[in-house]
């Protein structure tokens, strides 16, 4: 410790104890910093949809198929199934397919937590029903089939022209999630 400036000499405990207490402060707050950024990111790509976008994205100009996944925060059984559909979308399994994750919560700072806290926003786009929509939330839901009525989450999949092609209400596991897929890839032109 001989050739160290005076500073650092008589600081250098000062030092070691400062750098300490920062790498435990980073370790301890990285990972709600890091969730925070994507949350804001995600706040900022998030679309508030009314029915007729719904139906438009339903019959889209492209001609390919969409998935339709109607959850909310609230919903515990929603989870797994969205949990399925994410690592899905990481595979690629959802390429050249619209997929509509569409929440039904009240309150946006809630799904945007939750759309973050479930990993939703690596692969999925953030969209919210529009309540302030003079169309309905049954118009939606009038769209997507019988299924809604039995509960969330609900997955639509629907071919190219929009016409409902096979739905699921209430939890999927793996082998529910990869049947719809199957259906999905059919109507794949």
């Amino acid at each position: 410790m001989t050739n160290l400036p005076s500073v650092f000499k008589k600081n250098a405990l000062t030092f070691a104890v400062v750098a300490m207490l920062l790498l435990a402060f980073w370790q301890a707050f990285s990972p709600y910093i890091l969730q925070w950024n994507a949350i804001k990111t995600t706040r900022a790509q998030l679309v508030s949809l009314k029915s007729g976008d719904v139906t438009m994205m339903l019959k889209n100009k492209e001609k390919k198929p969409t998935l339709l996944f109607l959850y909310a925060a609230w919903c515990t059984s929603c989870r797994p199934t969205g949990q399925e559909l994410l690592k899905r979308a990481e595979n690629g399994e959802l390429n050249g397919v619209n997929v509509i994750a569409l929440s039904l919560d009240d309150s946006v700072p809630e799904m945007v937590r939750h759309f973050v806290s479930e990993g939703y926003h690596t692969q999925l786009k953030p969209y919210i029903y529009d309540k302030k929509s003079t169309t309905p939330l049954s118009s939606v839901l009038a769209l997507a089939g019988s299924g809604v009525s039995e509960g969330l989450p609900y997955v639509g999949v629907f071919g190219g022209n929009g016409k409902l092609l096979r739905e699921e209400a209430g939890a999927l596991d793996a082998q529910g999630v990869g049947a719809l897929l199957a259906q999905l890839r059919q109507s794949i032109p």
